[in-house]
């Protein structure tokens, strides 16, 4: 059930409407299968594109090729769609809001299916905050690195517009200033957001 749940929820290639059918494509290496199945509670049609000879075609690809063709064959078989099956009584169906912020990677929208990246929390750099004050021993000559605490956003970050590769799970990690002074340090996610502080290094 939780297969055709998913499978059910997927829109309709361009120019086809909705027939409450459950499908998948898929496009072999060297574009040289398409294909398309696709199921209602009854009945189950597929439909594959390409050469006898097993030659390349060029373009051709599952959703844009094949998935076109089973919903014409659908809509023109004559047969009543069946609807899919009810889910079994023990199982659990949570709205996107109700899951734990790491799981809410994908949205269905108008357009379709489409990455949740940008509901997530942007980066923020808790520590040090914005303004502080830092004494690391710059007067002594042996500075010492600062821990530096990430919140939010999504790896890989790059920070100061170096690759941040040695962060912890924790999202922590050391910085060891140029010196004394005044320093602006910028995090930025994978979506390209980004957070910047200025401390003052003592």
């Amino acid at each position: 059930w939780n297969v055709t749940d998913i499978l059910s929820d997927v829109l309709p290639p361009t120019g086809s409407r909705r027939l409450g059918i459950a499908y998948k494509t898929g496009t072999s290496y060297g574009y040289r299968d398409a294909w398309s199945v696709g199921y209602d509670g009854r009945h189950v049609l597929g439909v594959w594109v390409g050469r006898p000879d097993n030659g390349a075609v060029p373009g051709i690809a599952g959703y844009q090729t094949a998935a076109p063709i089973l919903f014409e064959a659908f809509a023109r078989s004559g047969v009543a769609i069946t609807p899919h099956p009810s889910p079994p009584s023990a199982t659990a169906r949570l709205a996107q809001s109700d899951l734990p912020m790491g799981q809410r990677r994908f949205s269905m929208t108008a357009s379709g299916l489409i990455s949740a990246s940008t509901r997530e929390a942007a980066p923020q750099i808790v520590y040090p905050p914005e303004g502080a004050k830092v004494d690391l021993g710059a007067q002594t000559g042996e500075i010492s690195p600062l821990v530096l605490k990430l919140q939010g956003g999504r790896p890989p970050f790059r920070w100061n517009g170096k690759p941040l590769t040695d962060l912890s799970r924790r999202r922590t990690n050391n910085w060891l200033p140029e010196g004394a002074g005044f320093s602006t340090l910028t995090v930025i996610d994978s979506a390209g957001r980004a957070a910047t502080v200025r401390v003052f290094v003592e």
